[in-house]
């Protein structure tokens, strides 16, 4: 989508792989795994040669960019969870 931005005039919405688990072309994760939020794990596992380089970059930042987040807000996230 961001290599198209500026060629396709229209609204784009990703939706990772959502198509080949609904296709049934991919297995979802189990449903433990997807409670603690892996399921990118399990994806990257069966798919390695096309998610490696995708995850390395994109993994990393989200970490950095959460972290940067509660260490400066830490009493608004944890008022919303309450």
């Amino acid at each position: 989508m961001a290599e198209h931005k500026d060629k396709i005039h229209a609204v784009m919405i990703g939706l990772g792989g959502a198509f080949p688990v609904y296709a049934g072309i991919c297995k979802r994760a189990p449903r433990w795994i997807r409670e603690m939020g892996m399921e990118w794990f399990y994806r990257l596992i069966q798919e390695p040669r096309r998610l490696w380089k995708r995850y390395s970059t994109t993994i990393p930042l989200f970490l950095w960019l959460a972290t940067k987040q509660l260490i400066k807000q830490p009493k608004v996230l944890l008022r919303s969870q309450g």
